[in-house]
């Protein structure tokens, strides 16, 4: 007589193999979407010095603040500035008379840094001594 199925050591062969497949992908997934939310973190605040550039060439103030609320700009004047990206983040930002631009942003558990004289942004994954930064 003969049956159609799998027999249990089939079944239990195939769950232990995708066990398996689970343990060993399951973190290389965790930690591709990790990075990239960092890396869309650090657009996000890309935009933001832009926004804060392009402003400030419009209206060549120079000595200003600009604070990040949830993701909006606001100058020190109370002028919401508008930008396309990300939200939640909260931080803030000065632009010197040069036009360099200093920021310190946070979101989640990252912090974005930029100092005058420099393009370059710095994220590290320690949020809660997100401070601007003072030297150049």
């Amino acid at each position: 007589m003969k049956t159609k199925g799998f027999t249990l050591v089939e079944v239990l062969a195939t769950v232990l193999i995708i066990g398996v497949l689970s343990l060993i992908t399951g973190p290389m997934i965790v930690g591709a979407i990790a990075k990239a939310d960092k890396n869309t973190f650090k657009r996000d605040v890309e935009g933001i010095v832009r926004t804060i550039k392009t402003s400030q060439d419009e209206s060549n103030y120079g000595n200003e603040t600009y604070t990040i609320e949830n993701g909006d700009i606001i100058r020190s004047t109370g002028e919401k500035l508008s930008t396309k990206g990300g939200s939640n983040e909260t931080g803030s930002a000065t632009i010197d008379e040069d036009g360099y631009i200093t920021l310190a942003v946070k979101k989640k558990n990252w912090c974005a840094t930029k100092k005058a004289n420099t393009e370059t942004i710095e994220i590290s994954d320690n949020a809660t001594d997100c401070k601007l930064p003072t030297s150049s």
